[in-house]
Order: structure tokens, then C-alpha cells, then sequence
């Protein structure tokens, strides 16, 4: 078995990455079968401006407890914006959520399309073929071709267990007019040059895609790979994500490096506060109070 950070020896598709996956691509990991349910807010009247944003998060059931703290500070984040006409769409894919899951998630559809929050919620849920660590972080790019034919916007994917500050409006406003893209680049240079590490050492808990006419091949490319490269008999497919990841990158970013701005998301203020700034996940759901599924209800139902 290969250590933690060499377990994307098993999933790395060299050659058939750069010259393009065979088409077409089988649903191996069963996404087409999920269920999508979307708000109807004035987001989503025929002819609206698309959204500012779309936030693309995927998870389990198990990892769902993240979920009411991101959500919560989302809210409050949407609440405050200065721009009436902006707008964000939280876009969440859930591995087989419990009953009461589902019911939280209906709740939050309805109350988002019953009154303007300043953002609109998509969710798609249903259930793996195959659940385990590798595959629900990489639900987030199993959605994303779905989510760009719907919505012509920017992108930001995220992991879950993390949470929004009060002034992320602002950080978006900055990274939206001085980058084109942005990822965790920690074994990167300046100049765009891998330093140290593995070819999948490519930090995948945040990213920016800013080029929305760009996202439909980009997001179709991390699609086709996750279900190509998967594959059960491995030992483990851990760091998956992280190869579709760069692999998209060297693809579509790389070339044109000099031609971009990118922004190293490890560097300044980051747009979301995640477990490695706050000393790991427990220490995430304490920091600033914990938040239940009650504290978002109260925050919806709120005069």
C-alpha cells in the first residue's frame, strides 16, 4: 500500500489525460441516477441575470454535521450584501443523506424561494455505486458539468467541513477582479513550476475558476476523469480528486500561465476558514460557537 500522499499513484492517468479521455464516458459512479431539486427565487425567473457565484460542495452523510456551520455563515454572509442584484447559488451534493437530511434540505429550498436571501440553493442527492473516502470529496466534480449548463457563472469548489468569514464578500470581490484562477499551489512557484512533492500534490480544498465560458470543458474533463479513473479493485482511490485536479490544470491553466492571473489561495486572507487554519475539524465545528440544524432554521424563520 502506498503511504498517504503516494496513494494518486493508483488514479494518475497520464497519457490518456493529455490526449484526451475516449468517449463516451460510462456513469460508473452512478451520478446520473441522482435526483436534482432546485429554489425558485428571483434568481431563477427566465431571462434573469445568472448568479454572481456558484459554491460547489459535495458530501456524505457522515460529513453532513459540517454542513449546518457552512450554511449558517453562508446566510449571514447573503444577508449583508450591499447589491441587492447580487447573487449566489449554493450548489450541494449529498451521498445518501438521512430522512432528516433530506427534510433540512427541503426546508432550506422552500425557505430560500419563499423569501430573498440573496442566495438560491440546488441539490442533488441520491447514492454512489461505490462510498468511500475518495468518492464523496469528488462529488463536487461529478455535479459540475450539471451545474455550468445550468448556471453560466464563475465557480468556486470547496470542502465542506469549512466555514465563511463575515467579510467574504469583500475577499470574493478582490478575487474575482485580480485572478482568472486560483488553487492550492503549495508545491508551486510564481512562476507556475512544481518545486517539490508528488505530481498530485495539488492542494484540492478550495479552487477558483473564474472563466465561466472556460467551465463547461473544464468541467466535463474532471467529470470524465473521476469515472475513468476510478476503479474499485484498487486498494484505495484516496487522492483522486487531487489528480483530476491537476490534471485539469496542466491542461487547461498551464499552458497559458503567463497569460492569466492566478492566485495562490494559501496566501492572504482565505475565503474560507478550514480546519488546517484552526487546528483540525473538531476544533472547526467549536470555533465562534457550534451551529445545529435548529440555529439555521431560526436564522430562515427570523422576522
Amino acid at each position: 500500500m502506498p503511504i498517504h500522499y503516494n496513494c494518486g499513484v493508483l488514479s494518475w492517468l497520464g497519457g490518456a489525460a493529455r490526449e484526451g479521455l475516449e468517449q463516451p464516458v460510462p456513469d460508473r459512479l452512478g451520478m446520473g441516477k441522482w435526483h436534482w431539486e432546485a429554489s425558485v427565487a428571483p434568481g431563477d425567473v427566465p431571462g434573469a441575470q445568472p448568479p454572481a457565484l456558484c459554491l460547489v460542495f459535495g458530501c456524505d452523510a457522515g460529513y453532513f454535521r459540517f454542513l449546518p456551520k457552512l450554511l449558517l455563515s453562508l446566510l449571514r454572509v447573503c444577508a449583508s450584501r450591499p447589491d441587492p442584484a447580487f447573487r449566489i447559488r449554493l450548489c450541494l451534493g449529498i451521498d445518501t443523506p438521512t430522512p432528516e437530511q433530506l427534510a433540512f434540505m427541503g426546508e432550506l429550498i422552500d425557505a430560500v424561494s419563499q423569501r430573498d436571501f440573496g442566495l438560491d440553493v440546488t441539490l442533488a442527492h441520491g447514492r454512489l455505486t461505490w462510498r468511500d473516502a475518495a468518492t464523496y470529496t469528488a462529488i463536487r466534480y461529478l455535479m459540475l458539468p450539471e451545474v455550468v449548463r445550468r448556471y453560466a457563472c464563475p465557480v468556486i469548489t470547496a470542502d465542506c467541513d469549512g466555514y465563511f468569514p463575515d467579510d467574504f464578500l469583500a475577499l470574493f470581490d478582490d478575487l474575482g477582479n485580480t485572478a482568472d484562477y486560483g488553487f492550492r499551489l503549495y508545491a508551486y512557484n510564481h512562476e507556475g513550476r512544481q518545486t517539490f512533492g508528488e505530481p498530485w500534490g495539488f492542494g484540492a480544498g478550495i479552487s477558483w475558476f473564474g472563466e465561466a465560458d472556460r467551465l463547461p470543458e473544464i468541467a466535463a474533463f474532471l467529470h470524465d476523469y473521476l469515472q475513468v479513473a476510478y476503479d474499485p479493485a484498487n486498494p484505495t482511490n484516496w487522492c483522486i480528486d487531487q489528480c483530476a485536479l491537476v490534471q485539469s490544470f496542466r491542461r487547461f491553466v498551464a499552458p497559458r500561465w503567463s497569460d492569466l492571473g492566478i492566485r495562490f489561495m494559501d496566501e492572504g486572507t482565505p475565503l474560507m476558514v478550514m480546519p488546517h487554519h484552526v487546528g483540525g475539524k473538531d476544533e472547526l465545528l467549536r470555533r465562534d460557537g457550534t451551529v445545529s440544524m435548529q440555529d439555521v432554521r431560526a436564522f430562515l424563520s427570523r422576522p
